[in-house]
């Protein structure tokens, strides 16, 4: 700000304060009807009515009053009839609270004075003029000689209009010159952050003390404003009206302490301070309307305890309004000009409840600023919600562009998966970043918070609805019964015992041989769930021992089998341990629950044992087939069921992950080629899926899930940079931000996955859920295979493991030669 800028704006300030004083030191004409009446028996009677707006209306109303009493006495002299600017010196007691000498009457347009040659006489016109107005309903009261009164519309002041108007003039021009002066606005923001800064350095009890000097402010001018509302004039109050006004901090303060006033922090205030505040102005009015008619104080008319609560009410609370919202603004805009790049603008997509929640949440945001919303509902757009105009998602290009939109926020937990996927699709082609807001369900069953956002996940992307669950499917072999579930702390297996522990299960027994993997699991269930009582047992299976011991001392009734080595490219180079982990484990698990009387067990198998190119699906095929030799032959005993699936989401094989670690890293993302496709499917759902599958199962059954449409590898790698606001780098745009390279396709992968069956499928009571049937080997060709492959695995022979898996799974076509690690290592050894 210039320093003729600053000269000028203190020199506005200064006449408006000089031209305020003038107003109220030099008041307005005030026209005041004068009529003295002298009646037959020698009385005088002064009438001196309110003053009047102008001199015309002063003469028409004396006019009147002429008229009506020379009608109602006819011999009564009527001198003078004049209007007086100011009242004679010898009246002016008329309007204060002074003894007189005579008696009078106030009523409530003016003031009649009683003199005769006999006071008594006077006194008692006075007195028949009270009965007159009681009867007549007319507020009157008759003073006698020589006392004092309180007149109910006790002394006024008149502001002059022409100096308030100059006042009001002077006052709005400094205030133009400091926003709009040159440098006027930064310079507010400078003295806003000072304040705030210095605010707050005040300690909180010193805030506390603010607040209640504020407050006391705020108490003395609601009851002056309420009095002069009233009574249609500036008001004075005299008398004892002087002590109310006194009185009302000592009355207010008790109660808003015990309420909490002064404990809410202003800038996050909430509607629970608003209905304290509230309750405690309600109580406040209640104990000034007690006071006043208890005390039988004259001069406060009952409305004006009302207009004062209604004040209160509105000041008290709307001044906590402004500070906060001032507060966060200033604080905000202090932020802003501190460090611009402090914040992300982000356009929220949804203006439901969910919208407008997280709006409140991000305006107090260190990260984000929301600028606007985005809907469908066209009835909403261009009008304001939380502050922010709601746009049709036509403008959300041009928002992008004016506001530099960073990130756009889907606030739409209740929408359908097809319709996210719709509006991710519309959205990819703009260069922001997309978060979402939990689902509904995830909200229902208290997952995530609901200020929680996340970056869109990939079941965003895919589309597909998952199908609702047949309960007494989900619950028939977990309801009233004890669960075990080995790889209880995998991918799989976690999901397995989230879902198991929540179906009324007596006791979930979680096996797992990762002591990190079983600890976080337990933990997780303990604090999420609580019950049923969780058992954490540290073990392999291939201790079939200890698996009998377990499944005896808990009574289990059901096992899920999720434990296996699953990464194909792993178990590729380490092909004996995956027979051992995935043939012999599930051999061994399913002996224990032979011999313990285990009433049901379900494998998690998947999708690459139909038609195996590599060794972990040939191993998972096995273990189906044991099972199903198992079952026939002991058909009366433990029920063995078989469900297979493809990829889930978020596994720890899954891509997603993979490619969202590559894209922080600032890439490359790696796609092994990119014709590759594959199915998806979210471990929540695969993992319901696979409870109802093994209640359908009569045993040695093959089910198999369909997982929907198949997706191309490429194109989900493109889909998840574009949503996390960054481009591809390729040949025709260099400088993108992610470049996708092609790795080839790694040892035992697919290209191109088959669809989920096998042959001779037939479709279940379950939509998602169909029955596969296989063929089949009899036990002991089943036992011989498992006698010469333990042989073989104890001396590490992977050809011989190899062999072994062509002759018993006769599907199995490998899409390489034998990698074995440790082969190689030794052949290179030999070799050199």
């Amino acid at each position: 700000m210039t320093k003729q800028t600053k000269l000028f704006f203190a020199a506005c300030l200064a006449l408006a304060v000089i031209f305020t004083a003038l107003a109220v030191t030099r008041p307005a004409p005030a026209y005041h009807p004068h009529l003295v009446v002298r009646t037959p028996t020698s009385q005088v009677i002064t009438f001196v009515l309110d003053d009047q707006k102008n001199e015309a209306n002063c003469r028409q109303l004396i006019g009147q009053l002429a008229s009506v009493t020379q009608t109602t006495c006819p011999a009564c002299q009527i001198d003078p009839q004049q209007c007086l600017s100011q009242l004679p010196d010898d009246l002016q007691s008329l309007y204060s609270a002074a003894r007189l000498d005579y008696p009078s009457a106030r009523f409530p347009n003016g003031v009649v004075g009683y003199t005769a040659d006999n006071p008594s006489q006077a006194l008692a016109e006075c007195m028949a003029s009270e009965k007159v107005g009681a009867g007549q309903k007319t507020a009157i009261t008759c003073y006698p000689a020589h006392s004092e009164r309180t007149f109910a519309r006790p002394g006024a002041a008149d502001i002059n209009p022409m100096w308030a108007a100059l006042a009001a003039l002077s006052a709005f021009a400094a205030a133009m010159t400091l926003l709009y002066g040159k440098g006027g606005k930064q310079h507010l923001q400078e003295l806003g952050g000072s304040l705030l800064n210095r605010l707050g350095a005040i300690p909180r009890r010193g805030k506390q003390l603010v607040m209640l000097a504020i407050d006391v402010l705020t108490l003395e001018s609601a009851l002056w404003l309420a009095f002069t509302l009233r009574l249609e004039r500036i008001y004075v109050p005299a008398g004892d009206i002087l002590w109310l006004f006194f009185a009302l901090p000592f009355i207010a303060f008790p109660l808003f302490v015990r309420m909490g006033l002064y404990h809410a922090i202003i800038r996050y205030l909430g509607t629970t301070a608003l209905s304290a505040i509230f309750r405690a102005v309600a109580l406040y009015t209640l104990l000034v309307g007690a006071i006043v008619f208890l005390t039988k104080l004259e001069g406060v008319p009952r409305s004006v305890v009302v207009i004062n609560g209604i004040l209160v009410l509105l000041l008290v609370s709307g001044s906590r309004l402004v500070a906060r919202e001032w507060f966060s603004r200033l604080q905000m805009d202090h932020r802003d000009k501190t460090d611009h790049s402090y914040r992300d603008n982000v356009v929220i997509y949804g203006a439901g409840s969910a919208g407008m929640q997280l709006a409140t949440a991000l305006s107090y945001s260190r990260e984000m600023k929301p600028v606007a919303f985005i809907d469908d509902d066209a009835t909403l757009h261009q009008h304001h919600l939380a502050g922010l105009k709601v746009y049709s998602f036509a403008d959300l290009p041009e928002l992008v562009n004016i506001h530099a939109v960073r990130s756009v926020l889907l606030a739409i937990p209740s929408v359908s998966r097809q319709r996210r996927n719709e509006i991710l699709k519309a959205i990819e082609p703009l260069p922001v970043r997309v978060l979402t807001l939990p689902s509904v369900s995830e909200l229902a069953q208290g997952k995530i918070q609901l200020g929680d956002l996340r970056e869109v996940s990939i079941e965003d992307l895919l589309g597909r609805d998952p199908v609702p669950p047949k309960e007494d499917l989900l619950k028939a072999n977990i309801d009233g019964k004890a669960v075990l579930v080995t790889g209880a702390g995998g991918s799989i297996g976690s999901e397995l015992c989230r879902q198991i522990a929540s179906l009324g299960a007596t006791s979930l027994i979680l096996y797992e041989n990762s002591e990190y993997a079983l600890y976080a699991i337990e933990k997780e269930l303990l604090r999420q769930i609580g019950h049923p009582p969780i058992y954490p047992i540290l073990g392999s299976v291939l201790d079939q021992p200890r698996l009998e011991r377990t499944i005896q001392s808990f009574g289990v009734q059901t096992i899920f089998h999720a434990a296996a080595y699953k990464h194909v490219p792993m178990v590729e180079k380490n092909p004996v341990q995956g027979v051992v982990n995935n043939i012999f484990g599930t051999y061994y698990t399913a002996q224990a629950a032979l011999n313990t009387g285990v009433e049901t067990f379900v494998l998690i198998s998947t999708d690459k044992a139909v038609r195996p190119t590599n060794t972990m699906g040939t191993t998972k095929r096995f273990a189906e087939m044991i099972l199903q030799a198992l079952h026939h032959q002991h058909p009366d005993k433990t029920r063995f069921t078989m469900v297979r699936f493809g990829n889930v989401l978020g596994s720890s094989g899954s891509v997603v992950p993979l490619f969202r670690e590559q894209i922080r890293h600032g890439g490359p993302i790696t796609v092994t080629d990119p014709r590759i496709i594959r199915y998806f499917m979210t471990i929540p759902e695969a993992a319901q899926l696979v409870i109802q599958a093994g209640a359908m199962g009569q045993g040695s059954d093959v089910f198999v899930l369909d997982m929907g449409e198949p997706v191309k590898i490429l194109d989900l790698a493109t889909r998840i940079i574009h949503l996390s606001g960054l481009t591809e780098k390729t040949p025709e745009h260099p400088d993108g931000d992610i470049e996708i390279v092609f790795s080839g396709l790694r040892p035992g992968e697919k290209l191109y996955e088959e669809l989920l069956i096998g042959d001779n499928v037939s479709p279940t009571d379950h939509p998602r859920v169909m029955q596969a049937t296989e063929k089949m080997l009899p036990w002991l060709e089943i036992h011989d295979l498992l006698a010469r492959l333990r042989q073989a695995c104890e001396v590490e022979d992977s050809e011989q493991v190899r062999s072994l898996l062509l002759a018993a799974v006769e599907e199995f076509k490998p899409q390489c030669g034998n990698e074995d690690l440790l082969r190689k290592e030794d052949s290179e050894a030999l070799s050199a």
